[in-house]
Parts: structure tokens; C-alpha cells; sequence
């Protein structure tokens, strides 16, 4: 299990991008259908395939330091969660050839995500990535407080053979291409 941190954010920039999420939490819904059955119904989460939060207020925020973390000639799929009281997220990987990562921006750090079922604690502001493969889940939020992350996933353009680069850019609110 090849789990990888690294502190990301600042508490500030944490927060700004937490209250980003809450404050347009109903505007991203109305982008898509909520396609994503692991979570509560109608999450956020389940928007991943019709938003993506680097073409917002918070790319500004997280693409300088996503390109500190992978570098350029990325193209990264960003989306949000929210999980109040009784929410969490079913056991799930995100596909093959990728790196997957979370981003913990509030709630309860000792609540915790589990990779292939060992607890992590998580720690406000600090990404953390693994391969795409890895399972991995949230057990439901037991706090009165939201749990609030962003998800991200990374695919280095130089491991894409054009044609699927192409049908990736063309779903144009869903990937952000981060160029050479």
C-alpha cells in the first residue's frame, strides 16, 4: 500500500475553499445528475463527471501547488464531498492507470479515511494520493459538523495515447488540462 502525503493548504486556504464548497453546493448540483450510487443520494460527490472545481475560484487556489506535487502535462479531474451526519462513502477505487488523491478541508480529522481498510487520520489542508487502484472509503460521519474534501484524479499526458487525451479535453467542465 503506497500512500503518499503532503501538506497542500494553508488553514486559510482550507477554509476558503471549504465555504466554496458549501456555498455553491446546490449551483454544482444543478450541473448533472448525481451518477455516483456510494454516497448519500444527490451528493455532491456524484457530480464528479459534471464539474470540476480547478475551473473555479479554487483552481487558483490549488493548481500552482498541484503542478509543486505532479508537475505540468496533467490532466486532473476535481470534485468535491460532502458528507454530513450519517454520510460517509462506500468502499471504491477510481479506475487503472491514474493517481487518485483526497484533499481533507474540514470536519473531524479523527474520523479518518481508510485505504484497504487501515485508518488514516487526516489532517486539514494535507493531499493525500495513491495509485488509482487502491480501495478506499469513509465511514459514515458520526459529528453534527460536515465533512467536507475535494477528490482529485491525475493522469500524466505522456502515459494517454492521443485519442483518448482528445475524448478526455472534450468533456470540457469535467478534466483540466494543466499543460507543458
Amino acid at each position: 500500500m503506497d500512500i503518499r502525503t503532503c501538506e497542500l493548504l494553508s488553514d486559510d486556504e482550507s477554509k476558503f475553499i471549504a465555504q466554496y464548497v458549501i456555498d455553491t453546493e446546490e449551483k454544482v448540483k444543478s450541473t448533472g445528475i448525481d451518477v455516483y450510487k456510494g454516497t448519500a443520494e444527490d451528493s455532491l460527490t456524484g457530480r464528479y463527471m459534471s464539474h470540476n472545481y480547478l475551473f473555479t475560484p479554487c483552481g487558483d487556489i490549488l493548481i500552482p501547488k498541484l503542478i509543486d506535487v505532479f508537475g505540468k502535462g496533467i490532466i486532473v479531474q476535481c470534485w468535491a464531498n460532502i458528507f454530513r451526519k450519517g454520510e460517509g462513502i462506500k468502499e471504491h477505487e477510481h479506475g487503472i492507470n491514474a493517481i487518485s488523491g483526497n484533499i481533507f478541508l474540514k470536519g473531524d480529522p479523527n474520523h479518518g479515511t481508510y485505504y484497504e481498510n487501515k485508518k488514516i487520520i487526516n489532517k486539514i489542508g494535507e493531499l493525500t494520493y495513491f495509485h488509482s487502484e487502491l480501495r478506499h472509503h469513509v465511514k459514515p460521519n458520526p459529528n453534527d459538523e460536515p465533512r467536507i474534501s475535494m477528490a482529485i484524479d491525475v493522469q500524466f499526458d505522456w502515459n494517454l495515447k492521443e485519442s483518448r487525451k482528445q475524448k478526455m479535453l472534450a468533456q470540457s467542465n469535467r478534466f483540466f488540462y494543466i499543460t507543458k
